[in-house]
This record gives structure tokens, sequence and C-alpha cells, in this order.
């Protein structure tokens, strides 16, 4: 796999307070977060991880 996302927050009040894109294949070493360049990217992995944070679904729906 080319891309690595990682989801920081805090489960109670935030589930996805930030988030952390990787390029894999180009710096394996995980070294620069290329989240703000491949907002398209970004977008598509957070939307598949974010039903599987715990707390997630109760934060969005009370955002709603």
């Amino acid at each position: 796999d080319r891309w690595r996302l990682i989801a920081h927050g805090d489960a109670a009040a935030d589930p996805v307070k930030s988030v952390e894109l990787f390029d894999l294949q180009a710096d394996p070493t995980e070294t620069r977060n290329l989240s703000a360049q491949e907002p398209a990217v970004t977008r598509e992995l957070l939307a598949q991880l974010r039903p599987l944070i715990p707390g997630e679904t109760r934060a969005k729906k009370k955002s709603e």
C-alpha cells in the first residue's frame, strides 16, 4: 500500500483532531506529512477510517 493515514484525537472530546498522511513509497521513514498537499487522498482515507474510530459516530451526531 502506498499511503498511511494517522489520525490523532481524543475519543471522548474530538476523535479526529488532526491527521498525518505519508507516502510510503517515496518516504518509507514517514518524515513528510503530506495531508495538506494531498487533500483528496486524505479525505478518501479518512472517510474509510472514520467508521472504525471509537466515539467518532457519537461526535459526528453531536455536530449535526
